[in-house]
């Protein structure tokens, strides 16, 4: 899991004015892959939150969007309700960075839910 949250933290970075760009992310996705080989439903929403990052650090909108919606419904499906919050949040940074505030406004408080369901205060 330390891959996947190193591969999370490069945009984190980026987003507060960091300009140099990683390549752990893409090594995440392809270790997170080879590991969903054998398990499926525990790597998938990771590489779709990860996917989705990356997208949004190339401005693609649209495909950020398609993984960032994957990615929730990934974590929902495998129970993974920190993860799901993360999708969410990370959703809406996406969002507000494309100027829909009102789109993000509903993801943060989707993220709040989790946040608050898993047990977070």
């Amino acid at each position: 899991m330390i891959i996947f949250y190193g591969g999370l933290s490069c945009f984190q970075i980026s987003r507060k004015g960091a300009s140099k760009k990683s390549k752990l992310p893409k090594q995440a996705i392809a270790l997170l892959r080879e590991k969903g080989q054998q398990s499926s439903w525990n790597y998938q929403s990771k590489i779709y939150l990860l996917e989705a990052e990356i997208s949004s650090s190339l401005h693609e909108n649209d495909r950020a969007i398609f993984f960032y919606n994957s990615a929730i419904l990934a974590a929902r499906s495998s129970k993974f309700i920190h993860e799901e919050g993360l999708a969410c949040e990370f959703s809406a940074l996406h969002c507000l960075k494309f100027g829909d505030k009102k789109e993000a406004c509903i993801l943060l408080g989707q993220a709040r839910e989790c946040y608050m369901t898993w047990g977070s205060q």
